[in-house]
């Protein structure tokens, strides 16, 4: 058959919001039913950083109705010029209680600036660039908020970034220029290289192998970052 979904508000689930619609059809027996269709979200938000954007996907996935349990095969996200591609499972397992969801992510070729801006609060996101990322989510069931359970592990990269606030963006052009021996009293505009290792979980990130390359210098940090009280706690050399 085919069905159509209507009106489910996100914000049920606590720190996202937005009215998510679905069609699609459906087969199969019980214990496998086959399922594809596509969700819109046309105002979609984290609640902390409050910007709405339109949120859709292309998904195919497989339900054991019998369990509850949902299997995504392929899970097509789009918001503004970013692609998610998704593959995972929300289901029972033994060693955890309720459901469990695990999920594998990559973007190719996004914009920083499409994530960076779901989750701050300033009108524009503190940088634009090509960014790309592969990560391993994890989320138990339980009372704790969102950002205490999740678990992420992954690697990014975003090249060619610039920063939107200009005295930030000014402070970089200077060390390039002053690492390279040239005049800083009117240094070019210079494009940033970021990539490291993540570890989300409890709350903070801790970073491994973090570069950070400008003309003329490069640094290497490790350290971590508090996604909930936003304390940074960064080391390493230039």
């Amino acid at each position: 058959g085919e069905y159509t979904f209507d009106h489910a508000d996100l914000s049920v689930y606590g720190g996202i919001a937005g009215t998510l619609s679905s069609k699609g059809k459906f087969d199969g027996v019980l214990q496998q039913v086959n399922v594809s269709g596509t969700t819109d979200v046309p105002d979609f938000e984290v609640t902390s950083g409050g910007h709405k954007v339109r949120f859709d996907t292309k998904f195919d996935a497989y339900v054991d109705a019998t369990r509850g349990d949902t299997f995504l095969n392929r899970v097509e996200a789009h918001f503004g010029r970013t692609a998610v591609l998704s593959q995972g499972k929300v289901a029972r397992v033994d060693e955890h209680k309720g459901k469990f969801t695990d999920v594998q992510l990559t973007v190719l070729k996004g914009r920083i600036e499409d994530i960076l801006g779901l989750f701050v609060s300033n009108p524009r996101s503190p940088m634009s660039g090509e960014t790309s990322l592969q990560a391993h989510a994890e989320l138990p069931s339980g009372d704790e908020r969102f950002l205490k359970r999740v678990k992420v592990v992954g690697h990014f990269g975003i090249a060619e970034g610039t920063f939107s606030k200009p005295e930030t963006q000014k402070d970089v052009d200077t060390l390039s220029a002053g690492a390279r021996g040239q005049n800083k009293e009117d240094p070019e505009t210079v494009l940033t290289d970021l990539k490291g290792g993540v570890v989300l979980q409890g709350g903070t990130a801790y970073f491994s192998s973090l570069s950070f390359g400008i003309p003329g210098a490069e640094a290497q940090m490790h350290g971590t970052y508090n996604v909930i009280n936003h304390k940074v706690d960064l080391h390493g050399k230039m």
